[in-house]
């Protein structure tokens, strides 16, 4: 089964709302990534969805669909 970002994004906007206090449900591709908030954004990611990212991909991470990106490969 293919996964797509349509997959992906509501597990992931819940996971961002928890850790920025944004409501899932108002979190799209197009919401830039809080750098106040991007190491633990990017360390839940890891965790959930078995990422392993590079120095580069993490520096170039600015909104949730570079996220979503990243987790689909």
């Amino acid at each position: 089964m293919l996964v797509t970002e349509h997959d992906v994004l509501p597990g992931l906007g819940r996971l961002i709302g928890e850790i920025t206090g944004t409501p899932a449900s108002g979190i799209t591709m197009d919401e830039i990534l809080d750098p106040a908030f991007l190491a633990e954004i990017v360390a839940a990611a890891r965790h959930d969805y078995n990422l392993d990212l590079t120095d580069d991909e993490r520096g170039g991470l600015k909104t949730v669909g570079d996220l979503v990106g990243l987790i689909l490969g």
